[in-house]
């Protein structure tokens, strides 16, 4: 569980008398997903032009992020060159911004020939 220090401010977030479980962030990831999420991550930043893609944005008031759509699909090509037993680097190297927008795509079609 984690301590009132991970939840906000010093004292942690105020709880009602009725509450009876410390409020909860969720799990921490495990060593490989951190390092799959930071190899997706490093895939995204690799194609600034995708992330200026007006689909693959979102914006938080003043600010425009990348989308989850977009850490989703790179996420897909990403898994998908894992299985067939590439390294991390080699995925960085290797993988192209038609790659990851046509993730979706690929994955309707291999539903439909299953």
């Amino acid at each position: 569980m984690l301590g009132k220090e991970n939840l906000g401010g010093k004292d942690g977030p105020e709880q009602t008398e009725t509450d009876e479980e410390p409020l909860s962030l969720g799990e921490r990831p495990d060593e490989p997903t951190k390092n799959l999420l930071n190899l997706v991550h490093r895939v995204v930043d690799k194609f600034p032009d995708l992330k200026k893609e007006k689909r693959f944005r979102q914006f938080a008031g003043p600010v425009a992020i990348v989308s989850t759509g977009l850490i989703v699909l790179a996420a897909i090509a990403v898994a998908r060159r894992l299985e067939k037993g590439q390294s991390g680097e080699d995925i960085l190297d290797g993988i192209t911004a038609e790659e990851i927008r046509g993730s979706v795509k690929l994955t309707q079609e291999e539903d439909e020939e299953e």
